[in-house]
């Protein structure tokens, strides 16, 4: 919900802090430049300190960094937030729900361990979802409420409240377990490449996430001035609002949709995944050139459905080929596989947007998208060329 309450007008409070929109970026690579550097790190920590205290720890970033948002103006002092984002985003991935799930281990064994982790997909969507909502509302309220201040601070300090709130329930409520240790970093690199080149499917499954990482990320980052531009203010931030929560709600039903899908069409899953990339990709260009907000909402509602129903079998793919005792490695590589993939495009359209529209980032977007079916039905030959021998 933390998240959730800043998303739907996330860019459009970059710009009202002093950033132009060639420059906002820049700023989301600086967030997710830090999120590589200090994942694995991160992790190391938590060995030394504990899972609970290194979720505490990413809590007070986050407290930090929403505090000089809230205040800041200017590319260096939003910037600076950002990259705090970051370090709070890298502390917190992963560490308190890998905790959950080793107590309901623990107390209740593997044969449901799937019903713990739909119910935190399911609860994290909602809350999502609900943040969303309330964070489309927000700047109307907020400038009722403080006339001449920024409309987008109150979405700031709701997320200094709930981080509070965070803090202090986990501190007093969450008990650890024993944590699970992780590898050096020497030997996550060492392992991770070795496994990488000796395996042909992986590698190009790390290319997908790769591209899926630079395409998603013009879509993220310049949605918000796209629907700006459509409706002619901002001043309708509920509209961002409903849309963003739409957009969460409709990935869950993409995942739970993406199993009658390939039922009913007998696809492996890697052609199952070629044709929702083509899919996504046509969805993305057309969703480029449209200039009304009903026709706008429908194919932004359809490419998150279609991102939704992607995120299933990729991941059923990827865990089927990596090697138990590397699959925290090999994830973690998938995790910033995609940061990197966001981190060179948010450099690359921050060049060109000054030079050309945002319907034309889109454009190249969907059509990434569209081109790296290519591995994935050349996945699906070499699959069958396996079981042939």
């Amino acid at each position: 919900m933390v998240i959730g309450v800043i998303s739907p007008i996330l860019v459009l409070m970059i710009i009202s802090k002093g950033i132009s929109l060639g420059s906002v970026g820049y700023i989301m690579a600086m967030l997710s430049a830090f999120v590589v550097i200090f994942e694995i790190p991160s992790g190391i920590l938590s060995d030394r300190f504990g899972r609970k205290a290194v979720y505490l720890i990413s809590l007070l970033f986050f407290l930090v960094s929403f505090s000089i948002i809230l205040i800041g103006q200017g590319l260096l002092a939003i910037g600076i937030g950002f990259c705090l984002f970051g370090l709070g985003r890298a502390f917190s991935s992963g560490s308190i729900e890998s905790d959950f799930i080793d107590l309901y281990l623990a107390d209740h064994g593997k044969d449901n361990l799937h019903k713990i982790i739909l119910g935190m997909n399911i609860g994290e969507t909602i809350g999502l979802a609900l943040g969303a909502l309330l964070g489309g509302f927000m700047p109307s309220l907020w400038s009722a409420l403080f006339p001449g201040d920024n409309i987008y601070n109150g979405n700031i300090f709701i997320q200094i409240v709930l981080v509070i709130v965070l803090f202090i329930l986990t501190g007093f409520a969450h008990t650890e377990r024993s944590a699970v240790k992780h590898e050096s970093l020497g030997s996550f690199l060492h392992d991770s490449i070795s496994l990488i080149k000796a395996n042909k499917v992986i590698k190009l499954l790390l290319a997908g996430i790769l591209v899926w990482g630079f395409s998603f990320n013009a879509i993220e980052i310049y949605w918000q001035p796209q629907l700006k531009d459509i409706l002619g203010s901002e001043k309708q931030t509920w509209l961002f609002g409903a849309l963003n929560s739409g957009y969460f709600l409709m990935s869950v039903i993409g995942a739970l949709a993406v199993g009658s899908f390939i039922s009913l069409t007998k696809l492996s899953q890697f052609s199952a995944i070629g044709i929702l990339k083509i899919a996504l990709g046509v969805t993305i260009v057309v969703l480029a050139f449209q200039g009304r907000f009903i026709g706008f909402s429908i194919l932004f509602l359809l490419v998150m459905g279609f991102n939704g129903m992607l995120g299933v079998p990729e991941s059923t793919v990827f865990n089927i080929e990596i090697p138990a005792d590397k699959r925290s490695s090999l994830l973690s590589l998938s995790s910033l596989a995609m940061q990197v993939g966001g981190i060179v495009a948010s450099v690359f359209f921050s060049l060109v947007i000054a030079r050309t529209t945002i319907a034309i980032v889109w454009a190249v977007a969907g059509t990434a998208f569209g081109f790296s079916s290519i591995l994935y039905f050349h996945l699906d030959r070499h699959a069958k060329g396996r079981l042939s021998r």
